[in-house]
């Protein structure tokens, strides 16, 4: 797996196993796959040049990669060279890349700089990949009268146990609708996650309590599923921007 990225210059990658020509303008960033590294790189005379390529060995992809990445897996069983994704670069990976030059390989801090300065790019680069497939894949989901019956069904449940809330997987053996589909379908059907529903709940319960309830804010932390109230606290400042202590005073028998 090589991630290819120019920061000055347009330059032509020739693949000789497959006679692919991968062409990366200025800040155009490639991941591609190969099954050997043999090829060249065509540079106009005279030009200013910034590159680098970072080569991504079989033995990494499967100790780091293939259990969790599917897109990766039995890449060395396969002889070609692809592109899997060519893009321009973000702002995030300019900056990487333009430190990686800025670094020296000569003391062993700055050897760790530059490694992670790597990891953070592989790291993009390989999540942007995965978001891809995933994107794809979602793509061409299709959706039954059973499905949307399951979802509904699966939102109800989530409703009403929102304090003690069922996990994905025990969600997905109710609705008898499998994790990916279930997790996609409260996207598309519900713009949002079942754990959204779920944060939801809670805090329109919370709310209601602490407007209208003699429950103290432990009490009602409790009540609406936080174990610690500083987290709950912090979950209901974040949807309503009030604190819930300053909503209890809100109470007409308040003291």
């Amino acid at each position: 797996l090589c991630i290819m990225a120019s920061i000055d210059g347009t330059i032509n990658n020739f693949d000789q196993n497959s006679n692919i020509n991968t062409v990366l303008n200025q800040n155009e960033i490639a991941t591609v796959y190969s099954k050997e590294v043999s090829g060249s790189e065509f540079y106009k005379k005279g030009e200013k040049y910034r590159s680098i390529n970072i080569l991504l060995s079989d033995n990494f992809i499967q100790k780091y990669l293939s259990e969790d990445r599917n897109i990766f897996k039995n890449f060395n069983k396969t002889n070609y060279y692809k592109i899997l994704n060519k893009k321009r670069m973000d702002l995030k990976n300019q900056m990487c890349i333009n430190s990686l030059f800025q670094t020296s390989m000569e003391e062993s801090l700055e050897r760790i700089k530059l490694q992670s300065l790597i990891l953070e790019i592989t790291h993009s680069e390989i999540l942007d990949l995965t978001n891809l497939k995933e994107e794809k894949k979602s793509s061409q989901i299709k959706f039954s009268d059973f499905d949307k019956e399951a979802l509904h069904k699966a939102k109800e449940i989530l409703s009403n146990n929102f304090k003690n809330p069922p996990s994905i997987n025990q969600l997905s053996k109710l609705v008898h609708l499998n994790e990916f589909k279930l997790k996609y379908g409260f996207k598309f059907f519900f713009n949002t996650t079942p754990y959204g529903i779920v944060a939801d709940m809670r805090m329109e319960k919370a709310k209601e309590l602490l407007e209208k309830s003699y429950l103290n804010i432990n009490e009602i932390s409790l009540e609406v599923g936080f174990k610690h109230s500083t987290n709950f606290s912090k979950a209901f400042f974040n949807k309503y921007k009030v604190l819930p202590k300053d909503v209890v005073k809100t109470r007409s028998y308040y003291y």
